[in-house]
């Protein structure tokens, strides 16, 4: 019998900062690097394309490549236009 080896799991970081006037946020892994697929063939509005278009829905970005821990990093940054409620806090 053969037991061929595993890969190392990769082991996600998530970080969010809320200031006053927007929020970034940053999700990275360790695991190996991937390349995007082409999101534009598909039509559910996932993936990279549809995290783009909710961000900019709040004059946001998202970017998105590898990282220099052999995995991939995605990293946005969202400016409501309204003010912080109570019913909707920062």
């Amino acid at each position: 019998m053969t037991i061929a080896p595993r890969p190392p799991t990769p082991t996600p970081h998530v970080g969010v900062t809320a200031e006053r006037d927007r929020v970034r946020l940053a999700v990275d892994d360790t695991g190996p690097p991937r390349t995007p697929r082409d999101d534009n063939a598909r039509d559910d509005a996932r993936g990279l394309v549809g995290m783009r278009e909710r961000a900019a829905l709040y004059q946001g970005t998202v970017t998105a490549g590898p990282n220099t821990r052999g995995g991939w990093t995605v990293r946005a940054l969202l400016i409501p236009t309204t003010a912080p409620t109570e019913n909707h806090p920062a």
